[in-house]
């Protein structure tokens, strides 16, 4: 069958090399005499051939007219020159500014601002785009997760996260920290490439230092699914220099808790959108508390959404952050990744706490933080020893790796490195004498080199 298809072929691009004027590529096709019976073969290799052709031009004409949408997008305004794939007097220039479109893909930040940073961030918002923002909870670890779920709510309700940066926790590092921007510690470049999102910071909206108080109107999470009766407060907007007001959200429960402060992410998402957000502000449980500053009660902004908190939200249940099918771990934290300056930094301090050389391979370790600063406090009237987890006990489970490694993987994993914020020097004999190793930040004057954080 394939020669006789073959054969079919053959005299037909015979009949088309004698033909007194050149066919196209489908005419060719068509010299097999009409009295002879088409095989099947024939006709599907004809169908594709076609289709393959129809393709073609198809992504042809996309790709032209997908240049001329991509640069009104990014430029605000319409280059007909770029737009076209036939040859003008202005091929080169178009020729460069194509090439430095690719460069600037459609998930580059400044494409969704009107340029550098304002005194007043109204005035660097660009009015074809709506933006969504919140403020910070507690831990630097809270936090993180805070703004993943920030990132995931923008992704949902399409609008760009503008993210707010790091405070510096009393509980966790005292007094003298100081904030800490999100690019600084994570690579923002990596995670606006793979999630392909433009993410903004504030300090890629508004100065730093600006001497002008902006009021703005947010919806307040913490009023409406808590009895607090109030907004969680913080100092990130005092840092921003905003004067904020809120309105509580409609109550939302994740689970059936009275409670439980859990909303969830498509609640939240139905006030970013006319219909929900209309029936939000007309609920007659609805509470309204004025900015601090200017005592102006105003409605939540339409073109920047913000939320007094974003760590308490999920999908379907509270905390499932350590489920495999949490959306906000799945979709974004897994694509979040340090910068490499924080990367190196830290590969440093595993080769000196592991005595090893720059060009020494690092060798597979176990790694454990026990925090006990702050945690020790909660034990009231219970020592310390009682209240704690003894060294012994995390020996015991660190042993248990090691088993597990050495049977499923056969790898035998024998050096620990062991992080705390215990001050107890005795303590610290203890871990020595296991055989671990932990980072001297005060021989190495962590803070003084690299600040607090």
């Amino acid at each position: 069958m394939m020669e006789k298809d073959q054969s079919l072929l053959s005299k037909a691009s015979r009949t088309s090399a004698h033909a007194e004027k050149p066919y196209s590529f489908s005419k060719l096709i068509d010299q097999v005499p009409p009295a002879t019976p088409i095989p099947t073969q024939v006709l599907r290799l004809r169908s594709r051939v076609l289709h393959l052709f129809w393709l073609f031009l198809v992504a042809l004409i996309v790709g032209c007219v997908g240049v001329s949408v991509m640069q009104q997008d990014a430029m605000g305004s319409v280059i007909s020159k770029v737009g076209t794939c036939m040859s003008s007097p202005s091929a080169e220039a178009g020729s460069e500014m194509m090439a430095e479109e690719i460069r600037r893909m459609p998930w580059d930040s400044s494409l969704y601002l009107r340029g550098e940073p304002t005194e007043s961030f109204a005035d660097n918002l660009r009015p074809e785009n709506q933006y969504i923002t919140s403020w910070t909870y507690a831990g630097w670890t809270n936090d993180f997760m805070a703004f993943s779920n920030l990132i995931y709510l923008g992704m949902i309700s399409s609008r760009i996260p503008i993210i707010p940066p790091f405070p510096p926790s009393l509980s966790h590092i005292g007094k003298g920290g100081k904030y800490i921007n999100y690019g600084e510690v994570f690579d923002l470049p990596r995670l606006r490439q793979r999630l392909r999102l433009p993410i903004l910071e504030w300090r890629d909206v508004k100065q730093d230092g600006t001497p002008i108080v902006d009021t703005l109107g947010c919806w307040s999470i913490w009023a409406g699914m808590t009895s607090a009766g109030a907004y969680m407060r913080n100092t990130v907007v005092n840092h921003l220099n905003l004067d904020v007001s809120y309105t509580s959200i409609p109550p939302m429960p994740l689970v059936n808790d009275s409670s439980d402060p859990h909303v969830s992410f498509w609640g939240l998402s139905s006030l970013l959108f006319p219909k929900g957000r209309k029936a939000a502000l007309n609920s007659p449980i609805s509470k309204n508390f004025p900015s601090p500053i200017r005592n102006t009660t105003i409605e939540p902004n339409e073109q920047l959404a913000c939320f007094d908190i974003m760590y308490f939200v999920g999908a379907k249940q509270p905390f499932e952050w350590e489920e495999s099918y949490s959306p906000a771990w799945r979709f974004v934290g897994t694509h979040v990744h340090w910068t490499p300056y924080i990367s190196n930094l830290a590969e440093a301090y595993v080769r000196k706490a592991l005595e090893l050389s720059e060009s020494d391979s690092i060798p597979y370790f176990i790694t454990l933080h026990v925090r006990r600063g702050d945690f020790a406090k909660m034990c009231g009237d219970t020592s310390v020893d009682k209240c704690m987890p003894s060294l012994a006990a995390f020996a015991r489970r660190v042993q248990e790796i090691k088993d597990k490694l050495r049977i499923l993987r056969s790898l035998a994993v024998e050096r620990v490195i062991i992080t705390s914020d215990e001050k107890d020097p005795a303590w610290w004999d203890e871990v020595k004498a296991l055989g671990w190793t932990f980072f001297d930040h005060e021989q190495e004057e962590t803070a003084s080199k690299y600040g607090k954080w």
